[in-house]
């Protein structure tokens, strides 16, 4: 993903940014009203990784890592 930033990019503060969107109904409580085949699309929350932490970790262990991010909502 990250192959094309250069150093003078790497110095920088950069984040992945993942925006979460939730698909279904308009209604909290997900009742059976309205039409069934209506979904909406809206968001429901973001969350942050700064790159340079996601590097750190990576030059320490040579394996794959996960990362959890906090979804704020």
């Amino acid at each position: 993903i990250f192959q094309d930033l250069s150093s003078k990019d790497m110095k920088r503060d950069l984040y992945i940014v993942a925006h979460v969107i939730r698909i279904g109904r308009m209604l909290l409580n997900d009742s059976k009203k309205g039409p069934p085949h209506l979904h909406y699309r809206r968001p429901y929350g973001c969350a942050v990784l700064s790159i340079m932490d996601v590097l750190q970790s990576i030059s320490e262990i040579k394996e794959e890592k996960d990362f959890v991010l906090k979804v704020y909502t």
